[in-house]
């Protein structure tokens, strides 16, 4: 019974141990399944907490860009209620100064044809304010009739300033930019306050003379580089004269904080931009209004002065349609037959299909090989004869997309004539021989490879860079320009070489026919400057159509001198490479260049 007893003992105590194990485990699961809970729950409460905070953040930031865009597009909506302002007033000033600009038709009068744009683009570019067809428009129509008293000319410096400071002599675009100095320096006081506000702000004057160090840097091999550098010492030289001669002696007219060398630049960046040359009185003036007509280069429209009608009171500036336009259509004038290396000189952008565009090459007497004494004698012959006809032995000479100028061919056969050649006398503006021939074909392929080794980058780079609109867009007007502008030259350059490639198999052909054009001033033939007592004029690129904006047509000698007035002093040897350019895209900018400059966008 005791063991019995005992033993029922042991094994209730046995149970109760089991009993009290289990409670045990089952304490131990409940307190690690609630200790998972509750971390659970801490983890979700801490993954909502992050939720929270970054949907805060996400709230902040989309608040603040919702802030920064609603600033954005405040100042976009105040710009153009502002130029949209400025619009309103300078019509309401054309109307108050004899301009027909009324938008509803009158007695007896249709509405005008034109209406004022605060901004237009040009093949996916913008292009600034400009004129758009109010309705439609026929060919030769009269689109205006602006009086000439309105316009900023020479006349109206010396009503201004006196005949004493802008006398007869002064150049014309000097009395404008003194003009158009003071006048700003006037504000509200000025008869042109309202014209004089819907100029393109300072920043926006992007002429290439006038571009920053990294935008310049995109142009390096382009010898319109050189050109931009060449026209910014002139000016530089022309502003330091014009102060000593003018403006230091009539403090009272000319005060020295007005007419500062920044206020120059911008006066000239403006005359280059948009004066105008009238082709029946040869006069340059800007002329209100008429200025924002923007440049096809398939336009022939121009401007001209005429005497007014029975109720007018003088002289006016007229313009016609040169083709049909639709409503709404932005009408185009010319500002001449300038290439894009001029255009971006003067104007601050370029024309992608361009049909005037062109690239200058140098070439030179000294590319000619020379092997011996008798080389070298035909050399200094060939010296003396260049420099008897007022010839350098190094010319610069422009291409173009479909052909190369004849004086560029004449040049470069007598450059690369025999002694038999010469002793005949023979007319290089014609065949001579086989041999001569394939030596121009191959110093003009010369010429060409050595001005595309002069970039550092390639065509297809251009390309790589226009096609990917990422980059693309990060790049400034200016330099989306020079990339264009760049790959354009570049572009000329090759075709030349290819041409010249496919057509140097017929020797006798190769440079004659369409591939020859007419390049320079009529008459000044290589093959005349050459033969006895014969005269050199200077040659000019481009012949530029008259009455186009700066004044196409002004001064056909094409000759280049030191500055404005004739007075500066000599420009250093690196300009006389960009002096080309230069003189045609400022023929009527009187004796600096024997160009002009012209019209803006």
């Amino acid at each position: 019974s005791g063991v019995a007893a005992g033993a029922m003992e042991g094994f209730v105590g046995v149970c109760t141990g089991v009993r009290g194990a289990r409670q045990d485990v089952h304490a131990r699961a409940a307190g690690i399944a609630t200790g998972a809970l509750r971390c659970g729950r801490g983890r979700r409460a801490t993954l909502r907490y992050c939720e929270s905070a970054r949907a805060d953040a996400g709230a902040n930031v989309g608040a603040e860009g919702s802030s920064e865009g609603a600033k954005t597009a405040t100042r976009e909506r105040s710009k153009t209620e502002n130029l949209l302002e400025q619009n309103i007033a300078f019509v309401q000033w054309l109307e108050d100064n004899d301009v027909y600009v009324k938008d509803a038709a009158t007695w007896g009068r249709p509405a005008h044809s034109l209406v004022i744009a605060t901004e237009t683009t040009d093949d996916f570019e913008p292009s600034g304010r400009g004129l758009l067809a109010r309705r439609s428009i026929n060919q030769g129509d009269l689109l205006f009739e602006i009086p000439e008293r309105i316009a900023m000319s020479k006349k109206k410096a010396q009503e201004a300033f006196g005949r004493d400071v802008i006398t007869d002599g002064m150049d014309e675009f000097i009395a404008i930019a003194l003009l158009l100095i003071s006048e700003r320096a006037k504000g509200q006081a000025s008869f042109w306050k309202a014209y004089l506000d819907i100029l393109p702000p300072d920043e926006e004057l992007n002429a290439l003379f006038r571009w920053k160090e990294d935008e310049t840097a995109l142009l390096a091999g382009s010898p319109t580089l050189v050109a931009a550098q060449s026209l910014r010492n002139k000016l530089f030289s022309e502003y330091e004269l014009t102060t000593s001669s003018v403006t230091s002696a009539r403090p009272d007219l000319f005060p020295t904080e007005t007419f500062t060398l920044e206020a120059w630049e911008w006066a000239f960046a403006v005359l280059f931009s948009r004066c105008i040359c009238f082709p029946s009185t040869q006069e340059l003036a800007l002329v209100p209004y008429a200025d924002l007509l923007n440049h096809n280069a398939f336009c022939s429209t121009f401007f001209d002065s005429q005497e007014g009608g029975f109720l007018s009171d003088g002289r006016e500036i007229v313009l016609y349609a040169d083709r049909t336009y639709t409503q709404t259509e932005q009408v185009y004038v010319t500002y001449g037959q300038k290439s894009n290396a001029e255009l971006l000189l003067l104007y601050g952008f370029v024309v992608e299909r361009n049909p005037f565009d062109a690239v200058e090459i140098s070439v030179s007497l000294g590319d000619v090989p020379v092997a011996g004494a008798d080389d070298q004698r035909l050399y200094d012959r060939k010296v003396e004869t260049l420099r008897s006809a007022g010839l350098k032995t190094t010319e610069r000479f422009p291409l173009y997309q479909d052909r190369y100028p004849k004086e560029l061919i004449e040049f470069l056969r007598f450059c690369c004539a025999s002694a038999d050649l010469l002793d005949a006398d023979v007319d290089f503006g014609e065949f001579v021989s086989s041999a001569n021939e394939e030596a121009v074909a191959q110093a003009l392929i010369q010429a060409c490879e050595d001005a595309l080794a002069g970039y550092p980058n390639s065509v297809e780079d251009d390309d790589a860079l226009l096609r990917d609109r990422s980059m693309y867009s990060l790049l400034t007007q200016n330099m989306k320009w020079a990339v264009k502008h760049r790959r354009s030259e570049k572009r000329i350059l090759a075709r030349t070489i290819a041409n010249i490639e496919r057509e140097r198999k017929k020797p006798a052909y190769m440079f004659s026919g369409k591939a020859v054009g007419r390049g320079m001033a009529a008459g000044s033939t290589i093959g005349a400057m050459v033969g006895p007592g014969a005269a050199a004029p200077r040659s000019q690129a481009v012949g530029l159509s008259e009455g186009s904006k700066s004044g196409a047509g002004r001064n056909g000698s094409g000759n280049v001198s030191s500055g404005f007035s004739g007075k500066s002093k000599v420009a250093s040897p690196a300009d006389d490479s960009a002096d080309n350019i230069a003189s045609r895209a400022m023929k009527s900018f009187g004796r600096i260049f024997g160009g002009g400059g012209g019209g803006g966008k």
